[in-house]
């Protein structure tokens, strides 16, 4: 019984949080957020003690969203980084033999399988942009950490901390990297349906032949 509940705890945990962090969720959230930001400021007459606070967790949610919201599509058995988990050919995709063309044309990462309950990404485009996510968090966190502390002691004097280029610039790092993020996923999507396609053609072939 307690076992049960546990487990209906962990399923109510993971649908809230791909509601918070899955395709839709990402969305919905930053729509909240960028709302919020937009009424505080142009109705409540709000002033952030500076603009990289809003924008930082408007980033936070987009990095999580787009390069692990496939870990809470599903149970840890059937996580699928290429697509739904009901299709069949995405589950093909992530195995590591020759039924795979995404195994065969070597787009595996190196020791993937060493650590299974790893939340990395087993493709090497999807890991390398994982990667560079996991660097841009942190950077994004002590950018914050600085700007609030800043912020503190300049208000203290009288004086306000505006200084914005940094936050440009991570803005558009982070940018460029989900966009790469999402040409390799339109990249490994179109390797399965040219690969599904060849396997048709095949088969129609096959028929004629009979």
């Amino acid at each position: 019984m307690r076992e049960q509940k546990c487990n209906t705890l962990k399923t109510l945990c993971k649908k809230a949080a791909y509601i918070l962090f899955g395709d839709k969720g990402l969305f919905l959230i930053s729509a909240i957020i960028l709302g919020t930001v937009f009424i505080a400021i142009f109705v409540c007459g709000w002033k952030p003690p500076h603009w990289g606070i809003p924008l930082y967790i408007f980033l936070f949610f987009c990095v999580i969203g787009q390069h692990w919201r496939y870990l809470l599509r599903g149970t840890k058995s059937d996580v699928n980084e290429v697509g739904s988990v009901t299709d069949k050919q995405s589950r093909i995709a992530l195995r590591a033999d020759s039924s795979s063309p995404l195994y065969v044309r070597g787009y595996f990462r190196k020791n993937y399988n060493k650590n299974p309950q790893s939340l990395m990404a087993k493709l090497k485009g999807n890991y390398f942009c994982q990667i560079i996510a996991l660097i841009q968090v942190a950077v994004m966190l002590i950018r914050l950490v600085y700007i609030i502390v800043v912020s503190v002691k300049l208000e203290k004097a009288g004086l306000v901390y505006n200084v914005l280029w940094p936050e440009v610039i991570i803005g558009a790092w982070v940018l460029i990297n989900i966009m790469i993020s999402i040409l390799l996923e339109e990249y490994y999507a179109w390797i399965l349906k040219q690969e599904k396609r060849n396997r048709q053609k095949d088969l129609y072939k096959e028929k004629r032949c009979v």
